[in-house]
């Protein structure tokens, strides 16, 4: 039996990954022509919220980074910025606004028979079974940019957001195989021969959900509220805009 538990923090300020395994398995031996076993793997994974900060090559190097006036994040130079946002915004303004977790189990039993003296059969039953689900936020954001009136701009829609999703897919397996084995001629010649069939059985499914602020009702950066469905009553708070450092 082993278990193990791995924690990684990336190159990109933020990230974070952590994950926790187990795994066993064992054989018994149950008389002098019949054994059974097992084999099992689990693994619970929380993914890093990665960023997408290819940007930060593609960016004009005149851009600044952040004004200190404003205490805000600068927009890139108006040629570039319909195509693309400061790499900053993500890597910190939107820094762990997507919560995740990823469970995997997987395992099998066998039986395995030896009769008539040649013959032998196995059967085995496997199966695999995953379980995804994450919430994500969108934040207000707000950058320093000269050339709007205020030399404030709102990326995006200007309103809070969330989304929600649950993934689950099993899949199970049966093989049953009957090997004959045999020799003649003092072990001159050898003979193997294998007859037997599997099934298979897999099942996917996926939901997926979203909802905006109402007027007013801003979903507030706690990750406890980004629940589509979360009660509104808990969303009526102050309008806020997102300020990470």
């Amino acid at each position: 039996m082993g278990v193990g538990y791995s924690h990684e923090q990336g190159n990109i300020k933020h990230e974070k990954f952590s994950k926790v395994t187990i795994n066993t398995s064992n054989e018994y031996k149950v008389t002098d022509h019949f054994k059974v076993g097992f084999q099992f793997n689990g693994a619970r994974m929380l993914p890093a919220d990665a960023k997408q900060v290819l940007g930060a090559i593609r960016t004009t190097p005149v851009a600044p980074v952040y004004n200190a006036e404003y205490g805000l994040y600068t927009a890139l130079p108006e040629f570039q910025k319909a195509q693309m946002n400061n790499p900053m915004v993500d890597v910190t303004l939107k820094a762990n606004t997507t919560k995740a977790e990823n469970y995997r189990a997987s395992g099998s039993v066998y039986g395995e028979l030896n009769f008539l003296k040649h013959f032998t059969a196995r059967a085995t039953f496997s199966m695999d079974y995953a379980s995804d689900n994450g919430r994500t936020y969108i934040p207000i954001i707000k950058v320093y940019d000269p050339t709007v009136k205020g030399n404030v701009s709102t990326l995006g829609t200007g309103k809070t957001e969330v989304s929600q999703f649950k993934q689950n897919e099993t899949k199970v397996q049966s093989d049953y195989v009957l090997t004959y084995t045999n020799s003649f001629a003092d072990g001159a010649h050898n003979l193997t021969a294998t007859a037997g069939f599997t099934t298979y059985y897999n099942s996917l499914s996926r939901l997926d959900g979203a909802r905006k602020q109402g007027v007013g009702l801003v979903i507030p950066d706690d990750p406890d509220k980004w629940f589509v469905g979360q009660p509104i009553l808990l969303l009526l708070v102050p309008p806020q805009t997102a300020h990470r450092h």
